[in-house]
């Protein structure tokens, strides 16, 4: 009888040992399958950083330096494209994990900025043929086309003595101005000029080219979520793409030569 319960205890311990192997092991396969899945990337919805047209060429110049940074990093993502408003709210919910944004204080204090990618993107005014534009006080009285929301921080938006007329974007800002129904329009220097492309204008069909302000545009991550070895992988990705100039060879597909 003795016998049969040292058996019983026995096999009872070797079942013990082996369903606690199986656990660890599912725990461990749980855990790589976790640190496997793909990171949430989220690109602004503007052109050209991203274009949805099905017809178009190209997927749009963040949607590819996204994917550049991926492979160079040799981590998977999930590139999702939304609004600036949604997406700034998917990184405050952690919701999407990291995006291509301009680097501000305000941005800097609400997401972990990872890397440089392009610096001095310029916010311009470009103003119709013959116009000579060398400070804002140049606008007073004339008509400046800018998409709806946009700048609205800055003086160009606030100014009293500047006739606005709110645009539903950057291209409806150019078609305006081709057809000779604004004095100039204001945005995004890549937008613009991208539209300029799409409409065949060249650089004699427009006048003056006026930066009003510059921003670099970085990754920024979601505070805390990313984990810190992906973060230096992203990180030592973009430097290497940066200084080989691989972004700037992406960037030069989406703007005319003449503008570039």
């Amino acid at each position: 009888m003795t016998s049969i319960c040292l058996q019983k205890e026995r096999r009872k311990g070797i079942l013990s040992r082996f369903t606690a192997a199986v656990v660890l092991a599912a725990t461990a396969s749980l855990g790589s399958q976790l640190s496997a899945e793909p990171l949430q990337f989220a690109t602004i919805g503007l052109v050209p950083y991203a274009l949805e047209d099905p017809s178009a060429e190209k997927p749009g110049m963040i949607v590819e330096i996204n994917a550049a940074i991926a492979e160079r990093a040799q981590v998977e993502i999930v590139d999702t494209t939304v609004p600036i408003t949604r997406l700034v709210k998917n990184l405050q919910r952690g919701v999407s994990d990291c995006a291509i944004l301009a680097r501000s204080a305000k941005n800097e204090q609400t997401f972990e900025p990872v890397a440089l990618v392009m610096e001095d993107l310029d916010r311009v005014i470009v103003t119709h043929p013959g116009l000579t534009l060398t400070k804002l006080e140049d606008l007073y009285g004339l008509t400046l086309a800018i998409p709806r929301g946009s700048f609205r921080n800055r003086r160009i938006s606030s100014d009293p003595e500047i006739n606005r007329l709110l645009t539903n974007g950057h291209g409806q800002s150019v078609q305006l101005l081709k057809a000779d129904r604004v004095d100039a329009i204001a945005g995004s220097a890549l937008s613009i000029f991208y539209y300029f492309k799409d409409q065949g204008i060249s650089r004699s069909d427009v006048g003056t080219i006026f930066p009003f302000f510059s921003a670099s545009m970085w990754l920024h991550c979601s505070s805390g979520k990313v984990d810190p070895e992906i973060l230096t992988k992203l990180r030592q990705a973009i430097d290497e793409l940066r200084s080989e100039g691989v972004f700037e060879e992406i960037t030069r597909a989406y703007v005319p030569d003449e503008f570039n």
